[in-house]
């Protein structure tokens, strides 16, 4: 993800989850679980979501309105923006619902796995005779990075998920199947995400990185940023004029070099769009 407000989103989304859970104190099993079933840490927890997602809708609205200004078709998103701003609920009452529950739901979890984590840790030491005292202080040790690992990971991965559902749910209210998949281009892009890098997407038919370099995985098919650490994004294809032919498409699973003649077939585009 490049060095924008959207990574700063990632940032502070990921502080503000610590900021909550600190209040297990010593992050002991007991305290951990306490947390978990507290109400006022659920409420909390949804706050927290409705906050981030509210940040990237806002980050997302302003890509779609600088997409308006530069693209062909900028009255008929300026149009769809408006009714947005007229209407609660419909697709995007759904799409922000569906985050905001997503999220908070993930937050919630987080004290009981790491419970869980720190008890099938603590009966493996058990079993290979480690004292109490030992264990106990081992567990001291190793919880707190446990808990930011986990935090972390679902700051980086739901910040870019929300990303990705906002953008298409918005393609496809403007009826826009198609998306360029964007690497943050730097050296810790994935080898598998690297091979993505400016190919052309269909949002009803998302690839298998993985499969397409050969490597194994379970993450199967999925759109850009929407797999765990993915900082690649989205970005709708307005207009063909956005795009520099020929390029590569996934399409009817692999990937395929096309001129813009070709892919206006496929894309049942005009040429000229």
């Amino acid at each position: 993800m490049p060095a924008d407000p959207l990574n700063r989103i990632v940032l502070e989304y990921e502080r503000a989850i610590k900021r909550l859970l600190r209040q297990a104190g010593d992050l002991s099993t007991d305290q951990l679980l306490n947390l978990w079933t507290s109400t006022d840490f659920h409420n909390a927890a949804r706050q927290l979501a409705e906050k981030m997602v509210g940040r990237v809708y806002n980050f997302n609205a302003r890509s779609w309105r600088e997409a308006a200004m530069r693209g062909t078709r900028s009255r008929t998103i300026y149009e769809v923006m408006q009714r947005e701003l007229a209407q609660r609920g419909g697709w995007l009452g759904t799409a922000v619902g569906r985050l905001v529950a997503e999220n908070a739901r993930l937050i919630r979890s987080v004290p009981a796995d790491i419970a869980r984590e720190i008890t099938a840790f603590a009966a493996e030491q058990q079993q290979r005779g480690l004292r109490a005292p030992d264990i106990a202080r081992e567990i001291r040790r190793r919880a707190p990075y446990l808990t930011w690992n986990k935090i972390r990971l679902i700051a980086r991965t739901e910040v870019s998920k929300a990303e990705t559902a906002l953008t298409q749910a918005r393609s496809q209210d403007l009826g826009l199947d198609w998306y360029e998949w964007q690497t943050s281009e730097d050296q810790r892009v994935r080898v598998s995400h690297r091979n993505m890098n400016h190919v052309l997407v269909n949002w009803n038919d998302p690839p298998p990185p993985e499969a397409l370099v050969g490597e194994r995985s379970t993450l199967g098919r999925y759109h850009a940023g929407g797999c765990p650490n993915c900082r690649c994004v989205a970005l709708p294809m307005v207009s063909l004029a956005e795009i520099r032919f020929p390029t590569r498409v996934f399409y009817n699973g692999s990937l395929t070099r096309m001129t813009k003649a070709q892919f206006s077939r496929i894309a049942g585009l005009p040429a000229a769009a």
